[in-house]
């Protein structure tokens, strides 16, 4: 093959190909910041403030609890009273956060699914479980609209 059509050719695929490298390196930077969002709310929530936890939500949101009572907080001050009710095991210390998977779902939506462990004063285990955030950036930062319970995983 001449070395004209050749540099061509091997042009024209470069080319072809920036777009989807361009969207796999925007992909790969929105998956950091959610990470870094969703660890955010993670340390709050293991520090248990709960004016703190709420600035990671944006509302209205969809709360519950082990898929058993969810609720619509209109208000910010609605999610923090939802976690200073929300229960929590008995003696529980921290969490410890097993794996974390960032999926989307359409541009500017996207599901974090987290796996889990509470553990308790003297270092034990207390609860493993497993929890599903959607988060969007309509308010310009990552933000979580929906959480889908917590459940127990063995």
């Amino acid at each position: 093959m001449d070395d004209s059509i050749m540099k061509k050719l091997l042009m024209t695929l470069t080319l072809l190909a920036l777009p989807f490298h361009s969207h796999a390196q925007e992909t790969d930077s929105v998956t950091v910041e959610i990470e870094a969002a969703y660890q955010k709310y993670f340390s709050d929530f293991i520090s248990r403030d709960n004016s703190a936890i709420a600035s990671n939500f944006q509302v209205p949101a969809m709360l519950g609890v082990r898929s058993q009572s969810y609720m619509i907080a209109k208000t910010v001050a609605e999610v923090e009273e939802f976690f200073k009710n929300a229960p929590i095991q008995e003696g529980y210390a921290y969490s410890t956060l097993e794996s974390i998977e960032v999926q989307q779902i359409k541009p500017n939506v996207y599901s974090v699914d987290t796996e889990f462990s509470r553990i308790g004063q003297i270092g034990d285990i207390l609860f493993r479980g497993r929890a599903t955030y959607l988060y969007s950036n309509d308010t310009g930062e990552w933000k979580i609209f929906a959480s889908m319970g917590v459940l127990e995983s063995n």
